[in-house]
């Protein structure tokens, strides 16, 4: 029986980051596969009110309306399904993203009108729960499952999927990328229209402040090279695609699948260029790695470097050397691709030497562009259960935000006005500054930019 299924992004006024939701274009898919009807919803692009999604309810009726939703996003989304459940009550509401993966008791008790919630990967539970539901079986041993029991939850068997191939291409022409902004990962673009791309699943890593394990698992899962050139070809042929941005947690886990990548994208008659804007592990590449990328495309990507104290990347279990990580940004400005260096403020137990340290470190390295987020204690994470058992303060779900929120561990410091000094310190230095004009490729990009530069210094 064919469901219809409405799939909903939250908008919020904070989070400047707009992209395609890959998430929510992998569910599309596999649902119109099983027969079922899909709208996609994308309150980020769409810059949706609670009042535009209650009348979008109004104009058509749904069986189904499934959430996706980061931490920050759970005041949004909990009046999100208020409003679903006052004007479809016979819907089934379906909540599914990061936080529902990392705790979802606490995702099932804060949202009260949500009827289940999806752990890790929801491809094939998904439809496995509306099959269950159309043929009036019990969801029990649904993949992935989370529903209420009595005063707890139930969680169904939680399984990855090994074979990315059996998963078909997200539905892009529900998520067209054209219609997204032309610098959708902040500043670093090389060519547009610019999709997200996925090669791999999984990240084995192990630092404190990250749950990547609890949406994609510790195991790295790989798609075939014929199946990601299908996609492209895809992404090209039908959407005028120029430039992939690989979300991966870690690309470059895998030397070989990164050689497989690069040799790939050569053989293609119809070239396109690509980012790893999500980061990658410097101590996985070296200049004949980062040269073969290079040729293959390579315009930019983001390193995750977080500290410059020594100490503090100990206490976040970052096996991370900086002499090393130095040395490799230095080559890949030789070999002009450019750089992004993702940084913390406010780890717990930093100090503010320690943020100078950090400060004085992205200064001193061969980067183009810094990120410096405040430390939030995510759900599932190390960092946050030490939190916990610690002082026990708890952080206000919109603050989650890594520019512009409330810093979440007691340092004893202004954590944001040490995320604006870092800014303001990294980017106005002229060379910097220049640097970043000389990526501007039209004035929609230009004025982007600039309201991504007013959220973080205003």
């Amino acid at each position: 029986m064919s469901a219809r299924v409405l799939l909903v992004r939250p908008w919020s006024r904070r989070i400047p980051t707009v992209v395609p939701s890959l998430g929510l274009g992998y569910l599309a898919a596999v649902l119109r596969a099983a027969g079922h009807r899909v709208t996609i919803v994308d309150g980020m692009r769409e810059r949706m009110a609670p009042s535009a999604f209650a009348r979008r309810l109004a104009a058509a009726s749904y069986d189904v309306v499934g959430f996706q939703a980061f931490t920050c996003d759970l005041p949004q989304v909990r009046d999100l399904t208020r409003i679903a459940r006052e004007r479809l009550p016979a819907a089934t509401l379906v909540l599914g993203g990061p936080h529902a993966s990392a705790d979802p008791a606490h995702a099932l008790g804060y949202l009260a009108d949500v009827d289940f919630a999806f752990r890790g990967e929801a491809e094939r539970g998904l439809v496995e729960l509306l099959e269950a539901l159309a043929s009036g079986r019990s969801p029990d041993g649904v993949e992935n499952l989370v529903r209420r029991a009595g005063d707890g939850i139930e969680t169904g068997p939680v399984r990855f999927v090994e074979d990315l191939d059996s998963v078909p291409f997200p539905a892009w022409d529900l998520t067209p990328p054209r219609e997204y902004p032309p610098a959708p990962h902040g500043l670093v673009a090389g060519a547009f229209p610019v999709a997200p791309f996925l090669v791999t699943r999984g990240c084995p890593y192990l630092c404190t402040f990250c749950d990547a394990v609890s949406t994609a698992g510790r195991r790295l899962r790989v798609r075939s090279m014929e199946n990601v050139l299908a996609e492209i070809d895809q992404l090209v042929r039908d959407h005028g695609v120029r430039e992939i941005h690989l979300e991966d947690d870690n690309f470059t886990t895998n030397r070989h699948v990164v050689r497989s990548f690069c040799e790939a994208l050569l053989g293609r008659s119809n070239p396109v260029t690509w980012c790893c804007p999500n980061g990658m592990r410097l101590d996985t590449v070296d200049r004949d790695l980062l040269a073969l990328m290079r040729r293959a495309g390579l315009v930019a990507f983001a390193v995750g470097i977080e500290s410059g104290s020594r100490r503090v990347l100990d206490s976040m279990h970052k096996d991370l050397d900086l002499v090393r990580t130095r040395e490799k940004l230095a080559i890949a400005r030789s070999l002009g691709i450019k750089t992004t260096g993702f940084f913390i403020v406010g780890f717990p137990g930093e100090t503010e030497d320690d943020v100078r340290e950090t400060v004085d470190l992205s200064l001193s390295l061969e980067l183009d562009h810094a990120q410096f987020s405040n430390f939030l204690p995510l759900p599932g994470t190390r960092a946050s259960e030490e939190i916990a058992a610690g002082d026990g303060r708890a952080t206000a779900w919109s603050e989650f935000l890594t520019t512009g929120g409330k810093g979440a561990a007691a340092v004893g410091f202004d954590v944001a006005a040490w995320q604006r000094r870092a800014f303001l310190r990294f980017y106005l230095r002229p060379r910097t500054l220049l640097r970043v004009l000389a990526q501007v490729r039209e004035w929609a990009h230009f004025r982007y930019m600039m309201s991504r530069a007013w959220r973080v210094f205003a």
